[in-house]
């Protein structure tokens, strides 16, 4: 009797948007299988078809994790969550992040981050999938299993998005082989600098669970919600300006980072609803649809 060959699973699998767009699913394109070498097209991670130099490595990186890409280019709003806080400057030179990036292998059930450690490096995944949990037995990850970083995903950021450099309160476990690269806290609070309160942000929204708390989100999966918080943007804004105003089309969801703000309609100074830091509005942005309030 002949062999039954397997299907393999990733035709069924749903694609993504890399640009953590509120559409998911892109039709009528392939998804590109992850790699070592790559670089974001808008829509895609492109692999190259060699086996990538060093160099090469820590180039795609930083094109496909838009945290680095974001320190020495011009940031351009590429998502459809907006964090009320507070803008990013950018200026470090690429040479500079890549000497700052020190690559790292670890094999299956091997400890990257042990819980109660005063590690203070940052993480950033190249290939594999590493499993972030509070549970205390490390090979039985799955059981205590909070979360999961996979390619161009980071973390570890505790010490330097808070700026503190307490013990850490969660294992960080290689699933399978994992190449990571690191950055120690030294150069992270002199290279990433920009985007230290962006991070900041980012991992209290993890904290608090906003992405997994609204509705607007619920259709999605943990690793979509990620993938979303992963590219979220910040902006500033002055006492009774306009975030956004009835009628416009602008393609944002916000969640507030400080401060309170009103909702009014119709340019009538009459409040509707109070929003508090970590709660979320804007949701006709994300369904193509003009502002109603």
């Amino acid at each position: 009797m002949g062999k039954r060959h397997k299907q393999s699973a990733v035709g069924g699998r749903p694609r993504e948007n890399k640009r953590g767009s509120s559409v998911i699913s892109l039709k009528g394109q392939d998804k590109v299988a992850p790699g070592a070498a790559s670089k974001w097209n808008g829509l895609a991670i492109h692999h190259v078809d060699h086996e990538a130099t060093l160099e090469e490595r820590k180039k795609a990186l930083i094109a496909n994790v838009p945290i680095l890409s974001a320190c020495f280019q011009v940031t351009v709003s590429i998502c459809h969550i907006v964090l009320v806080g507070v803008v990013i400057a950018n200026g470090v030179p690429e040479s500079d992040l890549m000497d700052g990036l020190v690559p790292l292998s670890f094999a299956v059930d091997e400890p990257i981050i042990t819980k109660g450690e005063t590690d203070t490096r940052l993480f950033f995944v190249e290939s594999g999938r590493v499993v972030i949990s509070k549970g205390v037995r490390m090979k039985k990850y799955d059981n205590g299993a909070t979360s999961y970083r996979e390619e161009y995903e980071y973390f570890g950021e505790y010490p330097f998005a808070m700026r503190g450099e307490a013990q850490r309160t969660a294992n960080a476990v290689a699933a399978g082989d994992v190449r990571c690269f690191s950055m120690d806290l030294a150069a992270c609070n002199v290279l990433l600098a920009s985007v230290q309160m962006l991070l900041r942000y980012r991992f209290l929204m993890r904290e608090h669970g906003v992405l997994d708390n609204l509705n607007v989100f619920s259709a999605l999966n943990p690793k979509q919600r990620g993938r979303m918080l992963d590219l979220t943007t910040l902006k500033e804004y002055a006492d009774d300006d306009f975030i956004c105003k009835q009628g416009e089309l602008d393609g944002q969801y916000f969640v507030i980072g400080t401060a309170k703000i009103c909702i009014k309609t119709n340019g009538v100074d009459v409040e509707l609803v109070r929003k508090t830091p970590f709660q979320g509005f804007g949701e006709m942005g994300l369904f193509g649809k003009a502002r109603t309030a």
